[in-house]
């Protein structure tokens, strides 16, 4: 999770993902493609591969990047967090290819002197940008995207 405050990093309770995202589909019982998209955890299994890719590149072309979520008590939450260096990525994933609502930017970050890029990761459409601040990525764009990453 993410917390300006290293302490709370530590004790908040994290997430888990896999990194193998058929292995979690098959060990779900889904044989088929059909049967995961219809599944309830459809767009959890999106999700997690989303941040399995956003491992694998960060590992992959050895970037300096750390890879955080964030959510509240009151269950406002981003899927992924990417800090560099010099930049913060805040990301949406979501299965389907809809531009979704606001992208509320946490005053945690908001306070921050880095530069602040928001993406909303769908499984499908075209790169565009839905606001000025906000791109559009399709999951096969969402390499390219990451290494746009400075």
């Amino acid at each position: 999770p993410y917390y300006s405050n290293l302490n709370k990093r530590l004790i908040k309770m994290p997430k888990v993902y896999f990194i193998d995202s058929a292995l979690c589909v098959r060990l779900q019982g889904h044989q088929e493609m059909a049967t995961v998209l219809s599944s309830p955890q459809a767009g959890h299994l999106f999700e997690n591969l989303v941040i399995a890719e956003a491992l694998k590149t960060k590992d992959h072309f050895c970037k300096n990047w750390q890879l955080y979520f964030w959510r509240t008590k009151e269950k406002a939450e981003i899927d992924l967090i990417i800090e560099s260096e010099k930049q913060i990525t805040l990301i949406e994933i979501k299965l389907s290819s809809g531009k979704g609502g606001e992208f509320k930017i946490p005053e945690t970050l908001q306070a921050t002197n880095k530069k602040i890029r928001t993406a909303f990761v769908t499984a499908s459409g075209s790169r565009s940008f839905f606001k000025p601040n906000l791109e559009i990525i399709p999951i096969k764009y969402f390499c390219d995207y990451l290494l746009e990453q400075t």
